[in-house]
């Protein structure tokens, strides 16, 4: 899953997800990731305007969630600047 964070002054945050993965009938979501070397491409929504966000992955791995300690919870962040590439006229 990754949520979109823009921040709009230092005490308000708004966000939204907009890309999950997980088991599409054949394949899971982290096997495809161990195929491409821990990458994934995601397009970004055509309506997100220039500007200042972080961008936040999370993974949850299961492999050991029917026993203690549980379920393993990776997050990871990256503040980003991205540019629309549309020209306009």
């Amino acid at each position: 899953m990754l949520l979109i964070v823009q921040p709009t002054n230092l005490c308000s945050f708004t966000g939204f997800k907009f890309f999950e993965d997980g088991y599409d009938g054949a394949e899971w979501a982290v096997d495809k990731m161990i195929a491409a070397n821990g990458k994934f491409d995601m397009k970004l929504p055509a309506c997100l305007p220039d500007g200042d966000y972080l961008f936040r992955a999370e993974l949850i791995a299961l492999h050991s969630a029917g026993g203690y300690p549980g379920a393993q919870f990776y997050v990871r962040s990256s503040s980003t600047q991205p540019k629309s590439t549309k020209h306009h006229n």
